[in-house]
């Protein structure tokens, strides 16, 4: 049961782990030009229930992007934004983007150099990354609670006499 406990965190956070090491990695990529061929930004409302505070709506965004460059005289597109695939809480700045980069204007895409067909947009953190580490806090801080407990449990537990 304690080897269970100690395990889920990484099915919970290998998402957010694998990354946040894309993007630790990302670092050496390449700066190069590139043309956005689309972009969008999908709205959706998350609902979330309380039973403390009831029903709650937020406005939540995504971006889908499509952007071309050149490395090393050849062509590539790529649709990648960031590393944290996910709709975000951070509407507005996501919304900002989308409308400073129209159709056909030109950006900086990171291009990993042992694989040109891999790009990102966004290298570093971005509204995304608040929430999930957020998210990968609370649920470690959890773990190591549950985690200490059950240490502590065990050390208490008197010892068993052995069978006559």
């Amino acid at each position: 049961m304690l080897a269970l406990m100690c395990l889920a965190p990484i099915f919970f956070l290998h998402p957010y782990g694998s990354a946040f090491l894309k993007m630790v990695r990302a670092r050496s990529w390449v700066p190069t030009p590139c043309t956005i061929s689309s972009i969008k930004s999908i709205n959706s409302i998350r609902v979330t229930r309380s039973r403390f505070s009831g029903t709650h709506r937020s406005p939540v965004c995504k971006i889908q992007v499509t952007y071309a460059y050149q490395f090393q005289h050849t062509s590539y597109s790529a649709c990648r934004y960031d590393f944290v695939d996910s709709y975000a809480l951070g509407y507005d700045s996501q919304k900002e983007f989308v409308d400073q980069h129209p159709d056909g204007s030109l950006n900086t895409c990171y291009v990993n150099p042992s694989h040109p067909d891999e790009a990102v947009l966004k290298r570093g953190f971005t509204s995304n990354w608040l929430r999930s580490l957020l998210f990968a806090t609370i649920l470690a801080g959890v773990v190591f609670m549950l985690v200490g407990e059950l240490r502590r449990t065990a050390r208490n537990r008197p010892a068993k006499e052995p069978a006559k």
